[in-house]
């Protein structure tokens, strides 16, 4: 995958029988343990679409899902995929023709090992909930080491959805 992380509000795909596929259900999405920890957190529909798809922004807005598409040199071919990126530089990518954000099969581009554990669901409150859940334990754990830098960064990262 040699994807790039696309900013812009104008991107037009179609599926592969031509048809517009302009409407995606509602998703929210818990990004966890990524290697760059900058990708983790809840993320929710921004205010953009790209290739007839939400593009999806974490708290800060600095990293995105995006859904993305690349032409093959050696057949010309146009495959896609999502990214998960920051500032234009891809992170994460997964190869899906669907339109839908995969929970599986996410590698790591210029992102750091380990690829992150996506989970997605409909409700805003649900990705809250779990995501809320989730840090708040990180932030625990890396208490009890003493690593309070951490600690504070995942105690952050808890209230995520109560601050945006």
């Amino acid at each position: 995958l040699d994807f790039k992380v696309a900013h812009g509000d104008d991107g037009q795909s179609s599926t592969k029988n031509g048809s517009s596929a302009s409407s995606t259900t509602a998703c929210f999405i818990l990004v966890r343990d990524a290697g760059t920890g900058e990708a983790d957190g809840v993320y929710k529909p921004s205010q953009r679409r790209w290739l007839d798809h939400d593009v999806y922004e974490n708290r800060y807005g600095e990293c995105i899902i995006s859904r993305e598409a690349q032409k093959s040199q050696k057949n010309g071919e146009t495959k896609h995929g999502f990214v998960l990126g920051k500032g234009g530089r891809p992170l994460y990518g997964a190869k899906t023709e669907k339109f839908v954000i995969p929970t599986k099969n996410w590698k790591a581009l210029q992102g750091q090992e380990p690829v992150p554990q996506i989970s997605t669901f409909k409700t805003w409150s649900d990705a809250c909930q779990h995501g809320a859940w989730y840090f708040m334990e990180e932030a625990k754990n890396a208490a009890k080491g003493g690593h309070w830098k951490v600690s504070l960064l995942m105690a952050d990262r808890a209230f995520d959805c109560h601050t945006t």
